[in-house]
Parts: C-alpha cells; structure tokens; sequence
C-alpha cells in the first residue's frame, strides 16, 4: 500500500498528540480572533487537559505530567558551575542584544533626520 506524504513526515510520530497539539494551537487562534479579551491559552489548555481526561488519551500514548509537588522547594545555593558553562553563550547573546538596539536607535535617527529634511512632523 502505498504511503501519502504526510505519513512519510509523520513516521515514528503518535497522531494522538498531533491532533491534540494542532486541535489546542487552532482553538488558540480561534479564540484569539474571534475573541480577544478572552483569556486564550487558558481556555485552549482547559479544553485540552479536558479532553485528554475525557477520551483516556492517555491510554493512546499521549503523555501526562503527572504529579506536581505542593508548596515551594527549598532553598539552595546556586550551582556557580553552571553560570561558568553559560557565561560564553550568554555574553554572545547579550552583545547580539545591544548590536540590536542599536541598529534600532539608529534607525529611529535616520527616520527623524529624514522627516525633519522632508518638512514632516512626527
């Protein structure tokens, strides 16, 4: 039998948790669109963690979270060993950050410059 082009894409993939995640990002957009001073993610995720309960997706292979703890964790010293591992990536991205704004800040300059050559006002 011959395959059509979204099972080659989707091999190895549970449809189960395809439809609940495709479902969950349309009724999102959905409620996002039609309305918007609605609490969206909250209502998609309700419906969603509804109907996992309600049909037993988790029979289907779709996984849960499971028990979350109560309360707060306890307090701990931060681990310095791990600032140390993200200090290189973090200081690139930091300076990709400020090469960012500034390309903004001077963008906005040379719209300002512009406009006061054409006689506009902002």
């Amino acid at each position: 039998m011959r395959q059509g082009i979204l099972d080659t894409m989707f091999e190895g993939f549970q449809h189960e948790v395809i439809d609940v995640g495709v479902t969950t990002i349309a009724g999102l957009s959905l409620i996002e669109k039609y309305r918007p001073k609605w609490p969206a993610p909250l209502i998609a995720v309700a419906i969603a963690v509804g109907c996992v309960a309600w049909f037993g997706l988790q029979n289907l292979g779709v996984e849960l979270v499971g028990p979350i703890p109560a309360g707060l964790p306890a307090l701990t010293m931060p681990d310095v060993s791990l600032a140390q591992q993200l200090w290189p990536g973090e200081s690139a991205l930091g300076r990709l950050i400020q090469f960012g704004d500034a390309e903004g800040a001077e963008a906005g300059r040379a719209m300002r410059v512009m406009r006061s050559r054409a006689g506009m006002s902002e």
